[in-house]
């Protein structure tokens, strides 16, 4: 079994617990936090495909806009079904995927070995300073720096048994 990158922990049982509302699956942790107000059940799963697919025919299968010469890590916020990093880690099996959600529900089981899925809560004065929260510019395609990142919880299962790049040099 792969061991988890650093900085991370097992995913707290706060984030697995669900609650049902007019017969849809929803985050608990995400409801009561006011953080993610979308279910996480099947019918989720079953539309984010949908939408991907959708978005892969539009874009006539294209993953990546950015004109690169070599992709070597990506980093998917909230990833959902996780059917696009899937697809780019099939498509470069050379870069490592990491994908960041605040539900565990929708994770699928088999997964590529450079895709890893982790679980982040909302992010604590303890764990981002004030006014470093994680944000993405379309226009330019890059990532704040950080003193310290999120803590995320790694998902601890005998299917992916990827290692990150770190762990293998």
């Amino acid at each position: 079994m792969a061991s988890p990158p650093r900085n991370t922990v097992a995913v707290d049982p706060k984030y697995r617990e669900l609650i049902t509302i007019h017969d849809r699956d929803f985050q608990k942790y995400s409801i009561e936090n006011t953080v993610h107000l979308v279910p996480v059940d099947e019918r989720e799963i079953e539309r984010l495909e949908a939408q991907h697919r959708v978005f892969s025919l539009m874009f006539d299968g294209k993953l990546i806009f950015p004109p690169m010469t070599k992709v070597e890590n990506v980093l998917d916020c909230g990833y959902g079904s996780a059917s696009w990093a899937i697809e780019v880690a099939e498509q470069y099996p050379d870069c490592e995927v990491i994908g960041v959600d605040i539900s565990p529900h929708m994770k699928p089981d088999d997964t590529p070995e450079n895709f890893w899925p982790e679980v982040c809560g909302r992010p604590s004065s303890n764990h981002v300073n004030h006014g470093q929260a994680p944000s993405i510019s379309l226009e330019q395609g890059t990532l704040p720096q950080f003193n310290s990142r999120p803590r995320c919880g790694y998902f601890h299962d005998s299917q992916n048994q990827a290692r990150s790049k770190r762990e293998r040099e």
